[in-house]
């Protein structure tokens, strides 16, 4: 099944949803693809187990993404940079302007995405459900303090 996303209910883009957009002139006609953090939040929203990003459960979503960063070495964003790449870790505050994001993504309850990283072999052999329910904890007071 595709991946199909709507981002009209983001405030940023209610009014104005071809700020979604961003052009490119690549030489031999326009392309168009979406901005670069709601491109990554879309197909983050597979990693976390979330359909959306809501009120309801977005310190929860921040707090998965950040174990993702700290157990697969994922970024929020790569950018180019003089020096090099930049890798760019999820903020509070960047995930907050996104809340109204809805995508096809299966949702998770906590307990069912506990036990997919549980299944995966060399993440299971250090960490444990408790361990990993209290770092869900702490992520999420350090969104809801932010």
């Amino acid at each position: 099944m595709p991946l199909t996303w709507d981002a009209s209910k983001i405030e940023k883009f209610k009014d104005n949803t071809d700020a979604i957009w961003i052009e490119h002139d690549r030489g031999d006609g326009k392309e168009y693809e979406c901005e670069p953090k709601l491109k990554a939040l879309i197909f983050a929203g597979g990693v976390v187990g979330f359909s959306s990003i809501k009120y309801s459960n977005v310190a929860e979503w921040y707090a998965r993404f950040k174990i993702c960063e700290e157990f697969y070495g994922i970024s929020f964003l790569v950018q180019f940079t003089d020096d090099g790449l930049e890798y760019i870790k999820l903020t509070p505050s960047a995930l907050k302007e996104y809340i109204g994001l809805g995508t096809n993504h299966s949702t998770l309850t906590r307990k069912e995405w506990i036990q997919n990283v549980l299944r995966q072999r060399d993440i299971s052999e250090y960490i444990t459900e408790a361990k990993l329910k209290s770092m869900i904890k702490k992520y999420m007071n350090e969104f809801d303090n932010s």
